[in-house]
């Protein structure tokens, strides 16, 4: 990533990077940068087949750490996506979309799967955020308004939830218990009923369930999706019914039946525990029910961002066909 960020600033020579899409016409160029650039940012998603360390890092970090990188880490690669790639690359965003919507389609499904049979409650957090990551890519790689405007919005959405999430995982029921085997627990409605509640309301968030962000974002992203591509749309939209399946599986082996013999009186949410959670769940259901609050700001800088960009492609699509043209003659 970075000797391709030196050498785009050698060839516009004054540092403009906006100046590289006007300037290089050459299409072959841009598309050998635009790879190297894009696996590069996969790591930091991650996607498949980069994707092995994020669950190590959740399970080694400790709970600030895991906070940090959900909300704030794995967003720095889906700013690259849309301000460096699709922001400058025009021309090999236009040609190579099509074939990384299918890697993030195959990601989003196999991490996904992967979740399913986890049994580390941190560990199974960990990859359902690259399954959320590689979901609001599909939105990103739609190159459309509604796509890139579900993905923003899905992109914040899993700063508030997944956080949220690390800290259940790791700040209540580790510190409380001292286990994140996901059979060790069982029952704690009887005992945490305000725990249990917020913990649903994370969890709806997670599964992207009406009346919080991620519903917004995941089906804006996977409109996107489906407006570029009806079988990656449709492949992806089974993301829903996954994480419909890992989230409540949870939810249900925590929370549900009867209590687990491992475990003892245990007190409830603490209050600055509460209060730490409390912004994060306001946030996810304030999106959720009124996202305009963003959209419209969002909305109004990308009409004239695609508009432009999708005349600048044209524009440049035609002089290198003239190019062209013209050496075969």
């Amino acid at each position: 990533m970075l000797l391709s960020f030196v050498k785009i600033s050698g060839d516009t020579a004054i540092g403009y990077f906006e100046a590289y899409t006007y300037q290089n016409s050459n299409n072959l160029y841009q598309e050998i940068i635009w790879v190297i650039l894009f696996v590069s940012f996969s790591v930091k998603t991650p996607l498949m087949p980069v994707h092995i360390w994020l669950p190590l890092a959740h399970s080694d970090a400790n709970v600030s750490g895991s906070i940090i990188l959900a909300s704030i880490v794995l967003k720095l690669a889906l700013y690259g996506f849309l301000r460096i790639l699709i922001g400058i690359f025009l021309l090999g965003t236009a040609k190579l979309i099509p074939y990384f919507l299918g890697l993030c389609s195959i990601s989003l499904i196999y991490s996904s799967l992967t979740t399913i049979r986890q049994f580390d409650l941190k560990v199974l957090v960990a990859y359902a955020s690259i399954a959320h990551m590689a979901s609001t890519l599909l939105g990103t790689f739609s190159d459309t308004l509604y796509g890139i405007i579900g993905s923003i919005i899905f992109g914040l959405a899993h700063g508030f939830v997944s956080p949220g999430l690390f800290i259940i995982v790791g700040a209540v029921l580790y510190d409380r218990c001292g286990s994140r085997i996901i059979n060790y627990y069982k029952g704690l409605n009887l005992l945490l009923p305000f725990f249990s509640i917020v913990f649903l309301i994370l969890v709806f968030g997670n599964m992207g369930t009406p009346l919080t962000a991620n519903f917004i974002g995941e089906f804006l992203s996977l409109l996107g999706a489906y407006q570029q591509n009806i079988f990656i749309g449709t492949l992806g939209a089974l993301s829903v019914i996954l994480s419909a399946i890992y989230s409540i599986f949870m939810y249900n082996r925590v929370t549900s039946g009867s209590l687990s013999p491992y475990i003892h009186i245990i007190p409830d949410f603490f209050r600055k525990e509460f209060y730490i959670l409390l912004p994060l769940l306001i946030l996810t259901l304030l999106l959720g029910i009124y996202p305009s609050i963003i959209s419209e700001d969002i909305q109004f800088g990308l009409s004239g961002f695609l508009l432009a960009g999708n005349s600048c492609t044209l524009g440049l699509l035609v002089t290198f066909e003239r190019k062209s043209r013209s050496e075969r003659q």
